[in-house]
């Protein structure tokens, strides 16, 4: 009996996680994703399909990041895909200037494209954007793409690669065993 790796939740991180385990392993491990409704119901499904970078923590920066490569990746290689670059502008009070330039550090620092910017900056990327006693990082990378088209997109690469997904399975228990 080969052995089981479960993923729990279909979402866009579970499709993509058993995804490349299942590419990765081969046929070495039986790949399960365990649904409690059905694939994309949850919070991908519900998400405008909006991908950015902006965070504040290292993890979260990390794994946005790499999920925005592996998406474009993907749309790149679909014909039913597409991921339209838009940018992120997260503006704030000039009082949270130095908190706005150590996030914007930290973001370069992971090889994510922002800018730091100030009042005039801010005012001259959109003709009907007018701060005052303001400062924003600018995610230039964030974009968007279908989330719909996406989550199915990946099902179906899941299920040419054997993954199984159970839907409407919920979770009651996990319990470790210890081998030997």
């Amino acid at each position: 009996m080969k052995k089981q790796i479960m993923i729990i939740g279909g979402g866009s991180t579970g499709l993509s996680t058993a995804l490349e385990l299942a590419k990765l392993s081969g046929k070495t491990y039986e790949i399960i994703i365990l649904e409690k409704n059905f694939v994309g119901s949850g919070q991908t499904g519900h998400c405008c399909g909006f991908v950015r970078n902006f965070y504040n923590k290292k993890e979260m920066i990390f794994s946005a990041h790499e999920s925005m490569k592996a998406i474009k990746k993907i749309c790149a290689e679909s014909k039913e895909l597409a991921y339209e670059k838009k940018g992120l502008l997260v503006i704030d009070s000039i009082q949270n200037k130095a908190t706005m330039k150590e996030n914007a550090k930290l973001l370069r620092s992971m090889n994510v494209a922002v800018k730091y910017l100030e009042e005039d900056e801010i005012n001259s990327i959109h003709p009907f954007v007018v701060v005052k006693d303001s400062c924003a990082v600018l995610d230039e990378d964030a974009g968007y793409v279908n989330p719909k088209l996406m989550i199915d997109y990946l099902k179906n690469e899941c299920l040419r690669h054997g993954v199984k997904i159970l839907e409407h399975t919920e979770v009651v228990n996990i319990t470790q065993e210890k081998n030997g």
